[in-house]
């Protein structure tokens, strides 16, 4: 069984998932690891694509670069998922910081909402996730992009200057 919330059309966000072709069978064609301690292979999930984002989850440590970035292609590869019309589950461990980050950046290339508007999307769903001050500091760092400006090919500047 997946323990998961739907955030959007098509993204939903969740704790670790169960290994096998559960995750296929409920009807995603992407999964996002975002655990750093929990990356399971690829091939422990059947019929489904699976992108490793690794993140820690402390509040007291600023994210690096490297994992902002993990976190962006992640929610890129997200978005044109969604995007064609398929199903996107979203986890870490707890499915509530590092999995929300990721889910808020999907939802700001899907939307053009600001970083703190897709905060607030996510806590919608799921009301304690994105409880980690470093994550919503990174996200408060987005601005709305208007809907005539194409999806930036990267992570706004701002994102990942800390």
């Amino acid at each position: 069984m997946i323990e998961a919330d739907q955030i959007h059309q098509g993204l939903w966000q969740g704790s670790k998932p169960p290994k096998g072709s559960t995750v296929s069978e409920a009807g995603f064609s992407l999964l996002v690891l975002c655990a750093m301690e929990y990356q399971p292979p690829a091939q422990n999930f059947q019929n489904v694509t699976v992108v490793h984002a690794p993140n820690d989850d402390n509040s007291y440590v600023v994210p690096t670069k490297q994992q902002l970035n993990l976190a962006w292609t992640a929610a890129q590869k997200a978005a044109e998922e969604i995007q064609a019309g398929r199903s996107v589950l979203v986890t870490c461990y707890a499915g509530l910081n590092r999995s929300g980050l990721v889910s808020a950046l999907t939802l700001h290339r899907l939307l053009g909402v600001s970083g703190l508007e897709a905060c607030e999307i996510v806590k919608h769903s799921r009301p304690q996730a994105l409880s980690n001050s470093q994550f919503v500091k990174c996200l408060a760092r987005i601005p709305k992009r208007q809907a005539t400006n194409p999806l930036p090919a990267s992570a706004p500047k701002g994102f990942v200057l800390l």
